[in-house]
């Protein structure tokens, strides 16, 4: 998890199932306070996956069926914070 802002941000980023199949499903802690774009992006880090969060959601489903197996980084990036986190694609 790398956070940006100066404080440190209490929302919590869940991705269950992990390793994944077909679907997957981001959790937030809290509703998103701002606006958010949320990236998948693989180990030479070209995006495969981007979707717009918007404020109050708390939940994101990936469909990650069609990508090749590997490992992918999941980016939640707002003007505030950045999370950081690892998914394994079976």
């Amino acid at each position: 998890l790398i956070a940006l802002a100066n404080e440190p941000d209490p929302i919590q980023v869940t991705i269950a199932p992990n390793p994944a199949e077909q679907l997957c499903l981001i959790s937030l802690s809290q509703p998103l306070t701002v606006a958010t774009t949320l990236k998948l992006t693989d180990a030479s880090g070209r995006t495969v996956l981007e979707q717009n969060l918007l404020p109050g959601q708390t939940k994101a489903t990936l469909p990650v069926g069609k990508l090749a197996s590997g490992s992918y980084f999941l980016q939640l990036d707002s003007d505030k914070t950045r999370h950081v986190r690892r998914l394994i694609k079976l």
